[in-house]
């Protein structure tokens, strides 16, 4: 199953998503971490494996929503 990334930006608004097909979580981790690093205006990504959040990534700086 593909794991999907969402990228939320500081202000409300429709999120970045990426599809990650057949990734390890961990290497999608990593791949959320890059998003992140790429997108300073953004606060976190969020990791999902179908209806399941499986992993939150936070901006350094950033706070938990």
């Amino acid at each position: 199953m593909s794991i999907i990334c969402y990228v939320y930006g500081r202000t409300p608004g429709t999120p970045h998503m990426e599809v990650l097909p057949e990734t390890p979580l961990p290497e999608a981790i990593t791949v959320a971490r890059r998003l992140l690093a790429d997108r300073p205006e953004c606060g976190r990504a969020d990791l999902w494996d179908g209806d399941d959040r499986v992993a939150t990534i936070l901006q350094r700086g950033a706070r938990a929503a």
